[in-house]
């Protein structure tokens, strides 16, 4: 059986979010493990009061919903 190279390892993509929210995090994007994708959002922590504190705090992120905005009923 031969293993496939391409899929393992670890990779990370982060995108700058826009957002006049403040509680909303500064970025988001995925980490990919062995080939599978994970989203994840990290908050800005440089003001914490611990100076050893990390400067981002994250956590695995739920894809937000889509919604149809269809004004057709689909029967």
């Amino acid at each position: 059986m031969e293993s496939n190279m391409n899929n393992t390892g670890i990779k990370i993509a982060l995108w700058r979010v826009n957002s006049d929210n403040p509680k909303s995090p500064i970025l988001n994007g995925t980490v990919t493990i062995d080939g599978i994708s994970h989203p994840i959002s990290l908050w800005d922590n440089s003001m914490a009061d611990n100076p050893k504190a990390p400067v981002l705090k994250g956590k695995l992120s739920k894809p937000s919903p889509k919604l149809e905005t269809s004004n057709s009923l689909p029967f």
